[in-house]
């Protein structure tokens, strides 16, 4: 099978989410390796049934860039292709306004426990729960209702973790964009209120040099007036 223009993901929702605004309207976006998943290889194979249709898809991290900057993406719109080949639109996508806050409380509360692939499988499973199951009343559960997944036990595992804490999660943990074209949309976000590490720089030889002249010179002075 191959990666370029064949990643399936899930079904689509229905209003709109707004992109961040940061970013320009239209982003061309590529793989950053050989493939959408890049490395460290952070997916796994599922078969995910939606509505009585199952399929057998990849679900996991795909690893993009925009020629800038790497971004860490996952799909929210199930059985559409995955399309590289088109540039994206950053202004809005399919989801609806309770899809949206779930999608924001899932990201503030587990984006950072993705680390394996048997996590970012499970979070990609989470996304598409959210997007097929949002409006039910017996909660999420990756088991039962309409989407229901047969995974490796760690991912399903890890999926049903991740919606089992939105119950209690705050939102506003990330800034959300979307990327929307004739394929799949999808979403990456950013850790709000994270600050580069600072390291110190070390002063060139010449500073060291003036440093140790004007230590001289305050020597110096020192003894005139002794």
């Amino acid at each position: 099978m191959s990666f370029r223009g064949k990643i399936l993901c899930g079904i689509a929702g229905a209003a709109m989410l707004v992109g961040n605004a940061a970013y320009s309207n239209t982003v061309d976006l590529d793989y950053q390796g050989n493939h959408a998943f890049g490395s460290p290889f952070y997916a796994e194979t599922v078969h995910r049934t939606i509505n009585g249709d199952t399929k057998h898809v990849w679900a996991g991290l795909f690893r993009l860039t925009d020629g800038i900057r790497d971004i860490l993406a996952f799909c929210i719109q199930p059985n559409v292709w995955l399309n590289v080949n088109e540039d994206y639109s950053t202004t809005a996508t399919a989801a609806s306004a309770d899809q949206l806050m779930n999608i924001d409380k899932l990201y503030t509360s587990a984006f950072d426990q993705v680390n394996s692939k048997a996590t970012a499988a499970g979070f990609q499973l989470a996304l598409w729960e959210i997007m097929v199951e949002t409006g039910t009343s017996n909660g999420f559960d990756l088991g039962s209702g309409d989407h229901t997944v047969n995974a490796s036990q760690a991912a399903f595992s890890a999926g049903n973790m991740f919606l089992a804490g939105l119950a209690g999660a705050s939102t506003g943990g990330y800034d959300l964009t979307t990327y929307v074209n004739s394929g799949q949309n999808l979403v990456s976000g950013d850790k709000r209120n994270e600050l580069p590490a600072i390291s110190a720089v070390p002063l060139p030889m010449s500073a060291w040099m003036l440093l140790a002249a004007l230590a001289g010179l305050l020597g110096l002075r020192r003894r005139k007036f002794a």
